[in-house]
Parts: C-alpha cells; sequence; structure tokens
C-alpha cells in the first residue's frame, strides 16, 4: 500500500502490520489530477503548477491538522500502470477506507459563500454523489467529515441528530436509511430489509 507523506508529499510503501494509521480522501476527479508517476520519484520536484496540487496539499494540511502523517489518495497511490496493482488496489479499496482513521469528503464542486453555511441544495447537486464509488466511501470508513472545495468543514456524517441537514441531504441523496450512516452500524444492514 502507497501512502502520501502528509509532511513531504511523497509516496511511502508500506504492507501488512506495519501499515500506519492513515486518513483517506474521498473525491472526485478533475483536470491535471495529481498521479502516482507525477510524485512517486523524490528526485523530481513535486508538481506544484498543476491544478490537481492544491487539493493534494489540501489534504495533506487537513490529515496534518487531524495528527496523522499519511493519507491515502486514490488518484496517486495507486500504480496505475502495473495491472497488478491495479487490480490489487480495487479488490482492497473497501478494506482500506474501513481502516482509515478518517475520510476527508472533498466536494470540490461545492463553495460556501463568505460567512454563510453550505445549503442543502448545493450538495444534493455535488457531482461526489454521482460517483459509483460513493456508496463504500460514504458507509465503509470509521468516520466522514465533509469539506467545499476550500477546505471548509461543512458536516459529517455520524451527526444523526434530527436536525442535521447534511445527514437527511446524504441519505436523500443516496437512499441509505439514515440508521446505517453511523459508525459501527454497518453489520446490521441486510440486503433483504435495507429500511
Amino acid at each position: 500500500m502507497h501512502l502520501l507523506n502528509t509532511e513531504t508529499l511523497r509516496l511511502e510503501s508500506f504492507a501488512g502490520s506495519s501499515i500506519p494509521d492513515y486518513a483517506i480522501l474521498s473525491h472526485t476527479w478533475d483536470e491535471e489530477e495529481i498521479l502516482f508517476g507525477d510524485i512517486c520519484d523524490p528526485s523530481k520536484p513535486l508538481p506544484v503548477n498543476k491544478r490537481g496540487f492544491a487539493k493534494i496539499k489540501g489534504s495533506c494540511d487537513q490529515a496534518r491538522q487531524h495528527e496523522y502523517s499519511y493519507i491515502w489518495i486514490d488518484a496517486c497511490c495507486i500504480d496505475k500502470s502495473s495491472s497488478a496493482e491495479l487490480s490489487e488496489a480495487i479488490n482492497s479499496m473497501f478494506q482500506w477506507y474501513q481502516n482509515s482513521g478518517c475520510c476527508y469528503a472533498y466536494l470540490a464542486d461545492i463553495d460556501q459563500p463568505q460567512g454563510h453555511g453550505t445549503t442543502t441544495n448545493m450538495i444534493e447537486d455535488s457531482r461526489w454523489f454521482t460517483r459509483g464509488w460513493t456508496l463504500q466511501e460514504l458507509i465503509a470508513p470509521r468516520s466522514v467529515l465533509f469539506y467545499d472545495s476550500n477546505w471548509n468543514f461543512i458536516g459529517e456524517r455520524d451527526d444523526l441528530s434530527d436536525s442535521n441537514a447534511l445527514t437527511k441531504t446524504i441519505c436523500q441523496r443516496t437512499g441509505i436509511p439514515s440508521r446505517y450512516c453511523a459508525k459501527d452500524v454497518l453489520g446490521s444492514a441486510s440486503v433483504n430489509n435495507p429500511s
């Protein structure tokens, strides 16, 4: 498993019990994503002029604030030129999200107006909900924290209070009953009785 060091923004490899605590990013891909080849060679300069670098840097900054020295980001932590590594990553992804300390759901197309909270209409329209990976990235991690394009905190998945508009929006948009959005309840879910 390749993890991005949140201080150096360089990849490090780990296996088995040597895998440290890490955060993980859930996001939509945009133009000029930072890929494995952009950062795997420490002798090459970091691609700071690519548009995707701001997302990588913001992810690392957020992870460091939560005291994580490492973060996993699919765009740059998988060597897609290796079919074996790509296959392993696809087969391991749910487990990697489940084993992460925290998942940051980065909604790149949401921009909170200065001094105003994010409206549920804005969140409902996010591209993040249209991806095939959204389900596992929403339910597998222990904790999911939502951020807008400027890394302003929107809310967290586990706040299931009746007044939490974010949870209501997530449940309505995905069709997942709210009780399954809470951590550690996924095991009680059934495909025979999803409600």
